[in-house]
């Protein structure tokens, strides 16, 4: 009846597996809340534009949502501690940035219903940086923080597997 599954041998290994999805949990969540935050900065940041009370050019457009990503991901990374371990700031920023992309297809679909297409024929151009941004953010955030001999991966459970290796 031995099938050679050793999943659930020992205690330890019941633990492992509980970690690793309370740390998967985590991590959706806080890339969820960092989405969310940076869609809603950006979508007022895209209406203050066109209603013409911030400027309209494309560059300047594209220059103030990438430094609203940024400030974004500063005030987000400080607010929730998140650790210096550029794994687990990738898998938030890239999964904030998936849901951004998601919650923008629906935003598109909507404007492109009532008839907006200025703000669809900007955000086509420049959709890319601007995702490309709040993926990268939260780990770039790493090279302003401090020294750069000061990253390491932090560890989790018994110290035997790093953050990394549990995603």
């Amino acid at each position: 009846m031995a099938s050679g599954c050793v999943l659930f041998e020992t205690t330890e290994s019941v633990f492992e597996i509980l970690w690793d999805i309370a740390l998967a949990v985590f991590i959706v969540r806080l890339a969820i809340i960092y989405a969310l935050l940076a869609f809603t900065l950006s979508t007022l940041l895209s209406y203050l534009s066109f209603a013409n009370v911030l400027p309209t050019d494309g560059v300047g457009l594209l220059v103030l949502h990438v430094l609203l990503a940024m400030a974004c991901a500063r005030f987000f990374v400080n607010y929730h501690g998140i650790p210096r371990t550029g794994g687990f700031r990738l898998a938030i920023g890239a999964l904030g940035a998936l849901v951004v992309t998601g919650v923008d297809l629906l935003a598109a679909g909507f404007l492109y219903e009532i008839g907006e297409s200025k703000l669809i024929t900007w955000w086509r151009g420049n959709a890319g940086a601007v995702l490309l941004t709040i993926a990268l953010a939260p780990f770039l955030l790493m090279l302003c923080e401090g020294h750069p001999s000061e990253l390491h991966d932090a560890a989790h459970g018994h110290g035997r597997k790093t953050v990394t290796e549990a995603m």
